[in-house]
């Protein structure tokens, strides 16, 4: 490691490997921030984390944690397996294991629960917060708020939703503007614009 930077701690194989400039990071464990070389004030901890980062200001916990993120900054992520495939999507705050996982470019989105967001790609300033919250939501439509188990789990491109409680909107596909609060609460909508 040619390493001019300053304040930086690696600890593990490989750890802040290719550094050249950036101070202030720590990667603990092996691979950790591998590719970081002039972006600062990173964290990373696990296996793999961050390895191929090359963003500043970002956090990643556990095995495999924002692998593939290259200039996504600001993310904050704790779980194995979480914003794995994350790319470019910045300021996302994700955790728990497998949340966020196929997310490429969203941003803005706050998700907390096992497998929460899991499918997402594209879709910003969501909050999903619940096993399996927004499980399978993809796309550029955003901006819903799913608290509970299992809320909106298979919306696809559903917009403006709010749902509150175990269920709430789970079948919606691509309905947008609905509030659900209750458990089970409109859990067959697929239309816009319902309250319940």
């Amino acid at each position: 490691m040619a390493n001019a930077g300053f304040d930086n701690i690696a600890i593990g194989y490989s750890a802040l490997d290719s550094n050249t400039t950036g101070d202030g990071n720590t990667g603990i464990g092996n691979f950790a921030l591998r590719s970081n070389n002039t972006t600062s004030r990173n964290t990373a901890v696990g296996s793999y984390a961050m390895v191929a980062n090359k963003a500043s200001f970002g956090t990643g916990i556990g095995e495999f944690a924002l692998t593939s993120n290259t200039t996504g900054g600001g993310n904050t992520v704790v779980g194995s397996n979480a914003l794995v495939s994350n790319t470019t999507g910045a300021a996302n705050t994700a955790i728990g294991t497998n949340t966020m996982f196929y997310n490429i470019t969203g941003g803005s989105n706050t998700v907390v629960g096992y497998q929460a967001m899991l499918n997402n790609d594209s879709s910003s300033g969501n909050t999903a917060i619940g096993r399996q919250a927004m499980f399978s939501h993809r796309g550029l439509n955003g901006n819903n708020t799913a608290v509970g188990l299992e809320t909106m789990q298979l919306d696809s491109a559903g917009s403006l939703n709010v749902a509150i409680g175990w269920r709430a909107l789970r079948n919606n596909k691509s309905g947008n503007e609905n509030t659900a609060v209750g458990t089970g609460s409109l859990e067959a909508n697929n239309a816009m614009g319902v309250i319940m």
